[in-house]
């Protein structure tokens, strides 16, 4: 006859060795998207807004009132790190929020950006 621990040992011989919690904090560690990168801005630009072309009529899209449409222009930083230097498209406010000469950390994900596939930052912190 089995004693308790026996019957305990044997009802719990195919359990999982890790909890629920244990797993989802693995998987979440395991597909982590996450880019961090330290540098210093070397060069801030802006493009020229392009207009926006109908593809039927070939012709620039106009406003109701009659005002040519434009794309938003492109916010560019430069950014220079140790070993390289590289330049990544910002959304308007974190451009706003860079000065030429200082570092910061940047923090986003991989991402598709117009068929390529790099890093998105989505947000900078001055490092002091």
């Amino acid at each position: 006859m089995a004693t308790k621990t026996q019957t305990e040992q044997l009802e719990n011989f195919d359990s999982p060795k890790t909890s629920a919690s244990e797993m989802m904090l693995f998987m979440k560690k395991y597909n982590r998207n996450e880019v961090l990168l330290a540098g210093t801005v070397t060069q801030l630009e802006v493009s020229q807004p392009s207009p926006k072309i109908d593809k039927k009529t070939n012709q620039q899209v106009v406003s109701e009132d009659g005002t040519p449409q434009f794309w938003e222009p492109f916010y560019t930083a430069s950014i220079s790190f140790e070993g390289g230097m590289t330049r990544v498209n910002l959304s308007h406010g974190v451009f706003d929020s860079l000065q030429q000469g200082e570092r910061y950390l940047f923090v986003g994900a991989m991402g598709n950006a117009f068929g390529k596939i790099q890093p998105v930052f989505h947000d900078a912190q001055a490092i002091v």
